[in-house]
């Protein structure tokens, strides 16, 4: 998954083939139906607060679908 996922890392090349940037954050999940817990409601997040998934914010766990979330 990214975990950052915004409109500043979304790119559009000469053909206005979208691009995807900013992978610093991002973790792998092995299968489709993989997650990740959350780092927990007090410590720091990875990501955009103004954009993250409302589980990231409260400790849960965390799916390919809180990309989607973010890019609304």
């Amino acid at each position: 998954i990214h975990r950052d996922l915004k409109s500043t890392n979304i790119l559009l090349d000469n053909n206005l083939d979208i691009k995807i940037s900013g992978f610093s954050l991002s973790k792998y999940l092995a299968g489709a139906n993989s997650t990740i817990m959350s780092e927990g409601f007090m410590q720091s997040k990875p990501g955009t607060c103004n954009f993250m998934a409302p589980e990231v914010l409260i400790d849960q766990r965390i799916t390919r679908k809180s990309d989607v979330w973010s890019f609304g």
